[in-house]
């Protein structure tokens, strides 16, 4: 390996360190939280304690608390790469990209969660976006991977295809009836 190998490995360590804490604290956070608003979005939308283990969804609640948490044990450049924060200019502080929205891992084929994707679960018509995605980074390409491709690709050996859905929610939904190769 060269310098740069050596020095990006270090870095894929770091930042899927990073992912990974995030992934299970806000798992943990989504388990143990019992705001009105996230309840009724989860019973709406047929969400079971099934389906947030199986795909560790989480929620990042509207006043998040990771950042605080996580600038104790890595630098300020290598919590910036891992797309999960961004720098409000205005009020000169960190904000989570993901805050008041349920989150779910985007995984690479080996498994390690690379980036997010995160839904809004308010009906408040301010809200900027439903759907806000992890950026690019190095370690992830948008054009190059989707939710849930890890699983479905174990299960397209079985049935010869891979279904291509909209969103998140839909292949939650699928799983839920057993079609586990959707993306």
């Amino acid at each position: 390996f060269s310098k740069k190998d050596e020095e990006r490995e270090k870095q894929w360590k770091i930042y899927s360190k990073i992912l990974n804490e995030y992934k299970l604290f806000y798992h943990n956070e989504l388990k143990k939280n019992s705001t009105p608003d996230l309840k009724a979005y989860l019973l709406k939308r047929g969400i079971l304690e099934k389906e947030i283990d199986n795909f560790k969804i989480g929620y990042v609640p509207r006043y998040p608390t990771f950042y605080e948490k996580i600038s104790k044990q890595y630098s300020e450049k290598d919590i910036m790469h891992s797309g999960l924060f961004y720098f409000d200019k205005i009020n000169k502080k960190y904000i989570e990209r993901f805050k008041d929205r349920l989150i779910f891992p985007i995984n690479a084929l080996n498994g390690s969660t690379i980036a997010f994707g995160g839904r809004t679960i308010s009906n408040n018509k301010n809200t900027f976006a439903k759907y806000v995605n992890s950026p690019e980074t190095p370690f992830f390409k948008k054009g190059n991977n989707l939710f849930n491709l890890n699983i479905a690709r174990k299960y397209s050996n079985e049935n010869e295809d891979i279904f291509l859905v909209e969103g998140y929610m839909d292949v939650v939904s699928l799983n839920k009836q057993n079609i586990m190769n959707t993306v």
